[in-house]
């Protein structure tokens, strides 16, 4: 519950979610700091905040272990092919279509910004050094424009008050 909450709130990579260490967790602040990897060409470091409930379902997983971790120890013992199979194993168990990792950075990214976040912000999350990439995602974002439009028209608003 821990890994799919963060992975669903932050937008992390699986790859940043497995070398998660318990250092970069600060959860007086609720913050998951990401530190670059290799080149960093991919993996930029960034700090994310965390939400309430990604908040809770670590605190419930960091006191329901039966060992206490060290600083520079990951917060995950599993590899990335590890928590692909199980995320595999919760599709086939829920019926649910195409659950994998990178399923859960993208769903991040469209509900942040129909939720109201900005691209530039989301970029900073992301990790991505340009907009390019994160205009795909508002690409998915803005396909409910005409939704949009109709809640929030000014005009509507304005105009049909008036009468």
């Amino acid at each position: 519950r821990a890994m799919i909450t963060l992975l669903l709130d932050t937008g992390i990579r699986l790859g940043e979610l497995c070398r998660l260490e318990l250092k970069d967790i600060d959860m007086n602040a609720r913050t998951l700091t990401v530190v670059a990897f290799g080149s960093g060409r991919k993996s930029r470091p960034r700090t994310i905040p965390l939400g309430n409930v990604a908040h809770q379902a670590l605190w419930k997983y960091f006191t329901g272990l039966s060992y206490k971790l060290r600083p520079d120890e990951t917060v995950f013992d599993m590899t990335s092919s590890g928590i692909q199979s199980m995320l595999f194993r919760l599709k086939k168990r829920t019926g649910i279509p195409n659950v994998h990792a990178h399923r859960f950075r993208h769903t991040f990214a469209v509900q942040y910004l129909r939720n109201g976040g900005d691209i530039f912000t989301l970029k900073y999350f992301l990790g991505h050094s340009s907009l390019t990439m994160v205009q795909r995602y508002l690409h998915f974002a803005t396909s409910d424009r005409q939704a949009m439009h109709s809640k929030a028209s000014p005009g509507d608003r304005w105009l049909q008050r008036r009468r």
